[in-house]
């Protein structure tokens, strides 16, 4: 996984990043900040879609890489589009914002309001994982 945990908003059908694992490939990137809205999955609108949808875009085999269409307000109020590439690699996703807590392998938890329980996709170990 790229250790990014998203909620879905249902008005835009967009996905904003809520929290990273300080030590996962998104965390350390230094790129990807918390309040980032997901525009894009390796040239794919994320727009509509589901967590699991979403799960299975982002997930893909340990060492591949995972291209990121980004959108964020700076500090002027203008919008600003960036692109990140990401190596996805196993890691304890140990989350950072306040009741972060560490869950081993876990990579990705995608939340949308219609959806009860998060959808939780494994970063892999050694074999890498499927998607």
């Amino acid at each position: 996984g790229v250790g990014i945990m998203f909620k879905g908003d249902p008005r835009t059908g967009f996905f904003r990043i809520v929290d990273m694992a300080p030590d996962g490939p998104a965390g350390r990137n230094g790129k990807v900040q918390i309040g980032d809205v997901l525009l894009m999955c390796d040239g794919k609108s994320v727009r509509g879609l589901s967590a699991t949808e979403l799960g299975e875009l982002m997930l893909g085999d340990e060492g591949s890489w995972l291209m990121l269409g980004l959108q964020r307000t700076d500090a002027q109020g203008l919008l600003v589009v960036t692109h990140v590439s990401l190596q996805r690699r196993a890691f304890d996703m140990s989350l950072s914002g306040p009741g972060g807590g560490a869950a081993s392998g876990v990579g990705i938890s995608a939340h949308t309001p219609s959806h009860a329980a998060a959808s939780h996709a494994s970063g892999g170990s050694g074999g890498g994982s499927g998607g």
